[in-house]
């Protein structure tokens, strides 16, 4: 594993390997949902959703297509500390998906119908955990060893309500406050990576 510092705030880790997949994933180090203020709990999990559906070229349905028709394999996920994207796929493929991962890391694009549907599957997924025993005994433990303000009592999921009420507007708040609090980490595994062309993508 070979470590570079692109600029201050921007890292990059990277492994040759001799195989044809590559595996990308990209981290807003203090991304994560703890940092949520109170009026916001449960948005930076939608915000998520909703960055890794579409870029400025390729709307939601062109995005899929490409996916499949490359099949590459691209997700997102929230926690309580970090933010990422994560791609894996044909080492041909690399620098094109690598860029598009970038754009939505840095440069997202937010559409008011995408907002609508991802806050169905948010809040689906919020009254699904919190009707799932396993989940609440977990809470019920945390709180009774921890203290209110602890990180292990912080639960991603939010709060249902504040996701109903999410605008756009509250996505381009969220996501430069994560941008400016974070630095961001780039992990890149497979063959054929030109670190040189990496370094030229991954510019903020």
């Amino acid at each position: 594993m070979i470590y570079e510092q692109i600029n201050q705030k921007t890292h990059i880790l990277y492994s040759h390997l001799d195989r044809f997949r590559f595996e990308i994933e990209i981290i807003l180090h203090c991304g994560g949902s703890f940092f949520e203020k109170e009026q916001n709990r449960g948005q930076k999990h939608l915000l998520e959703h909703c960055i890794a559906s579409r870029t400025k070229s390729l709307n939601f349905q062109d995005l899929k297509d490409f996916q499949f028709a490359q099949n590459i394999s691209l997700n997102a996920y929230t926690g309580p500390v970090t933010m990422g994207l994560t791609a894996t796929g044909h080492r041909d493929d690399l620098e094109k998906v690598l860029t598009i991962l970038w754009e939505m890391i840095t440069k997202p694009t937010f559409e008011q119908s995408i907002l609508e549907r991802e806050k169905e599957i948010v809040l689906r997924e919020i009254s699904e955990r919190r009707g799932d025993p396993a989940y609440e005994l977990h809470y019920f433990v945390q709180n009774q060893v921890f203290t209110p303000d602890s990180i292990e009592v912080h639960e991603v999921l939010g709060d249902s309500d504040k996701v109903t009420l999410t605008t756009l507007e509250d996505f381009s708040n969220l996501h430069s406050q994560s941008l400016k609090d974070s630095h961001i980490i780039i992990q890149i595994a497979g063959n054929g990576i030109d670190i040189a062309k990496i370094k030229e993508i991954c510019k903020v």
